[in-house]
């Protein structure tokens, strides 16, 4: 089992070794995350269309595949919102091999865990809304009605 895992995150994880790649299993505080979230829906206004936004989530009872699929997040460049929930833009050639290499995950999943990937366009992620512990954020940003050529 372990050996058909490993060669599901050959590229570039080192799994099996002292040389992982360690991220802390605590999250920044709610505030940092919603500045760091605001900051990649400004980008998105600015950035190639051709960029697509999308969240990852995950419900994963192993703590080795979850922690190996944290990493493989974190390493494709994607921002962690929660424990398991994550949001990213890449090229569709990135976004596909990120779905792929997830598909092949499923295969050494439990019946009952999942990932869920939800491309979102960028009037969505212009309307989010934060809700926490003494914060209730909502990301708003001016949309543009006329386009100046």
């Amino acid at each position: 089992m372990w050996k058909k895992y490993n060669n599901i995150f050959a590229d570039g994880m080192l799994l099996g070794e002292e040389k992982e790649l360690m991220i802390p299993d605590e999250l920044d505080q709610l505030e940092e995350r919603v500045r760091q979230f605001a900051k990649i829906i400004d980008q998105l206004s600015q950035s190639d269309i051709s960029m697509t936004p999308y969240f990852v989530s995950y419900d994963i009872s192993n703590n080795r595949v979850r922690t190996q699929v944290m990493n493989y997040l974190l390493q494709k460049g994607m921002t962690r919102l929660q424990k398991s929930v994550y949001f990213g833009q890449s090229s569709s050639r990135i976004f596909n091999e990120i779905k792929k290499t997830l598909q092949q995950i499923n295969s050494i999943l439990d019946p009952q865990d999942s990932i869920f990937i939800l491309p979102v366009n960028r009037e969505i992620c212009n309307r989010m809304n934060f809700i926490g512990m003494d914060m209730a954020v909502e990301v708003t940003r001016p949309h543009q009605h006329t386009l100046f050529i």
